[in-house]
């Protein structure tokens, strides 16, 4: 025994599923970016707090110190 679907309901499943997608793609796109960037930023965060401890006449971790190759870009905030 088949069932039989109204025309119109067709259209309702091709949107559905084109949604589904999409949104899954999304998802995957952006937990690439997230997965991907993460190294990044934790440059980018070393360099700052480096910079903090400068600023501040602190002491700078062994750690930190090994961050001299990486450069970021600065925003004023005026």
């Amino acid at each position: 025994m088949t069932r039989s679907y109204p025309m119109n309901f067709w259209p309702f499943q091709i949107l559905v599923a084109i949604t589904l997608t999409s949104f899954v793609i999304v998802i995957i796109i952006f937990a690439r970016y997230k997965l991907f960037n993460t190294e990044r930023k934790v440059k980018e965060d070393k360099v700052l707090l480096k910079q903090l401890l400068e600023g501040f006449d602190l002491e700078i971790p062994t750690e930190l110190q090994e961050t001299d190759g990486v450069t970021i870009t600065q925003i004023d905030g005026n």
